[in-house]
This record gives structure tokens, C-alpha cells and sequence, in this order.
């Protein structure tokens, strides 16, 4: 069963959430923000550089907005199918479009790969993780958690008390990054703005088990919402995210801070759905929201042609880019990312339960 939805402020929130994961990508190395970032004062700079956070809230987000939208008594194959028509059109397209500028090593990639990530299951191997489209890993991740919903959600609601499956979660987190720092003592070393890179650390960073917390804590604050409990402000939790990352970044573990503010992440979420926000709930904030999905697969695609005329660093180039990111993005969710999902979704006839 599907109930009521209208939290508009946190589809505005998405376009925050996919804009902080693009600026974060254009402040890597040979982006154009990577300059601008450096030279900023350290606060700024290390909010642009935990900007893989966004994701974070993303997966956050995900888990109460299925948990408000859909009751107990959900028809699994019913969900399944919905959410297929919902990710799957933009996904194959954001893949289809970097074949030109892969094409002469497509040769060499082999079937394993390719299957990989058409099949949304490339986040569980570290190795292949941002293969093809980097940011597509977090779909894979996305898909394994629609996957388990269905199943996890009744349980949730049978044990009644969200504020436990909040601490249940985030306890399970915590101790299994403990635990992989413990067996991998090199990981103590990195800290929340660096971006290293390795089969340990990357299993940390993608593997959809290692990030089902996240996307519980979600769970937990919707059914919190449902309760009736509510929040009367969204500032707090806002400073609470911008201070903490601003000043903290460079002396928290990588895998701690993502952990750490993914409650907080959930606070916010509660505080927004309790009381909205003017500026989120804004036409153009909440048409940004309903792009981002597109937003977020299409631009990496995007950067790469853009970067053959336009190579950075530089203030301007970014900010046509992320203009033509914006039209691209409207674009495809207009004429394709909507009529694609009605269409696929019109193909099953189960009714709901």
C-alpha cells in the first residue's frame, strides 16, 4: 500500500544533496574548482572536499521517504518493479552516453563488466565499484537496499520502537568499522577530507552491506515521524553538519565522520518533514529536487565532453558547466526519467495489497 506523500521540502533537499557531490567532484584533482578550493579558508575547503557526503544523505533520505510512502503491507514484486522504472531508464542512459568516449578500449573491458554494472551489482566488488559511470556505484548500493525493504520494513514495524533501530543500526556501523580498522591498521591514517583509494578502503566506501546502516537510520527517523514525534527546527542540525565537518574533517577517520553525521543526516530530515523550509519548498528549489536523480548519473558524463572544449581550473568554466548540467538534467527528467517510469510501471498489473 502507497500513503500520502507530501514532503516537499526534502525533494528540494535532494538538489542540496546531488549539488554538494558535484562540487565535491570538480574540486578533485584536474576539475575546475581544484584551485578555488585550495585556496579557500579550511573550513570551506574541507566542506568541499567531504562533499562525497551528499551521497551519505542521499541513502539517508532514501530510507524515510520509502518508509513514509509505503505501509507494512507492501507487494513486494509491486515495489521492486516501481523502483526498476524508477532508477533504471536514467541509469542505462548515463552509461549509454560515455560509449563514444570509451569506445576505443571497450574492446578490452570484457563481458564481466559490462554485466557488472548493467546488472547494478558493480558496488559489491571494491575493484570495479566507479567502473564506467563513478558515480553510478551508488545505484548498485540503492538497488541491494530496494532489494532487502520490502522484507526488513514489516519487522521494523513490529518492533515499534524506531529509536532503537536507530541505535541498533548505527551501533552495527560503528562496530563494523571498528572491527575494519582494527584488521586493517592502514586505514587509521586517513582522514575525512583525503580520497584514498585501495580494495580495503573502497569496500569500506561502496560495498552496499557496509552502507544498509545509513539507509536504516532512515527507516528509523520515518517511523519516528510516524509516531507523531516531531521537530521544531532544521537550523540546529544544519550547524550542527557545517561545523562539525568544517572544523572536524581533518582530525575524524574517513569512515567514522560518514557514520557519525548519518543520524544527524536523519535529524535533519525529521526537522525539515516536522516543519518544511521556505527556501526548499521554493518552485525552483523543488524542480532542482526532481532533476537531481538525472542530475547526479549525468553529471560525470557531462564534465567529460564539457572538459574537451572547456578544460579547467577556472571559476567560469564551472559554472557553465554546471548550467548545462542543469538543462541536461531537466531535460532528460522531463522527456525521459517521467514518461519512461509511467510507461515501465504501466507494463505490471498486480494490483497492490
Amino acid at each position: 500500500m502507497v500513503t500520502k506523500n507530501n514532503l516537499t521540502a526534502l525533494t528540494g533537499l535532494r538538489s542540496l544533496a546531488c549539488l554538494w557531490v558535484i562540487v565535491f567532484h570538480m574540486a578533485q584533482h584536474g576539475g575546475w574548482l581544484h584551485d578555488a578550493v585550495d585556496a579557500c579558508p579550511t573550513p570551506v575547503s574541507n566542506l568541499v572536499r567531504c562533499g562525497y557526503l551528499g551521497v551519505s544523505l542521499f541513502f539517508v533520505l532514501s530510507g524515510f521517504i520509502l518508509t513514509h510512502t509505503y505501509s507494512p503491507q507492501l507487494a513486494p514484486r509491486q515495489f521492486w518493479w516501481n523502483r526498476f522504472a524508477r532508477i533504471y531508464p536514467v541509469y542505462l542512459l548515463s552509461l549509454l552516453v560515455l560509449i563514444p568516449l570509451f569506445y576505443p578500449g571497450l574492446a578490452r573491458w570484457g563481458v564481466v563488466k559490462f554485466g557488472l554494472v548493467a546488472g547494478l551489482v558493480q558496488s559489491w566488488h571494491p575493484k570495479f565499484a566507479t567502473f564506467w559511470n563513478a558515480a553510478a556505484w551508488s545505484l548498485s548500493a540503492e538497488a541491494f537496499f530496494y532489494g532487502v525493504f520490502p522484507v526488513i520494513l514489516p519487522s521494523f514495524f513490529r518492533i515499534g520502537r524506531p529509536k532503537l533501530i536507530i541505535g541498533l543500526a548505527y551501533t552495527a556501523a560503528l562496530l563494523s568499522i571498528a572491527a575494519t580498522v582494527l584488521l586493517f591498521p592502514s586505514l587509521r591514517g586517513f582522514n575525512a577530507v583525503e580520497s584514498p583509494s585501495g580494495l580495503v578502503i573502497d569496500f569500506v566506501r561502496f560495498n552496499p552491506l557496509m552502507r544498509l546502516p545509513e539507509f536504516i537510520v532512515g527507516i528509523g527517523f520515518a517511523l519516528v515521524y510516524k509516531r507523531g514525534i516531531r521537530q521544531v527546527s532544521w537550523i540546529w542540525p544544519s550547524l550542527f553538519i557545517l561545523v562539525g565537518v568544517g572544523l572536524f574533517a581533518r582530525s575524524v577517520n574517513y569512515a567514522l565522520m560518514t557514520m557519525a553525521l548519518a543520524p544527524v543526516f536523519g535529524w535533519l530530515i525529521l526537522c525539515l518533514a516536522s516543519r518544511g523550509c521556505k527556501g526548499l519548498e521554493h518552485a525552483w528549489a523543488v524542480k532542482a529536487g526532481e532533476a537531481s536523480y538525472a542530475a547526479y548519473l549525468l553529471h560525470i558524463p557531462v564534465s567529460l565532453y564539457i572538459l574537451l572544449v572547456l578544460p579547467g581550473p577556472g571559476l567560469l568554466p564551472f559554472l557553465a558547466y554546471l548550467a548545462a548540467v542543469a538543462g541536461v538534467s531537466l531535460l532528460v527528467f522531463t522527456h525521459i526519467e517521467e514518461p519512461m517510469r509511467r510507461w515501465i510501471r504501466g507494463r505490471f498489473h498486480e494490483p497492490l495489497k
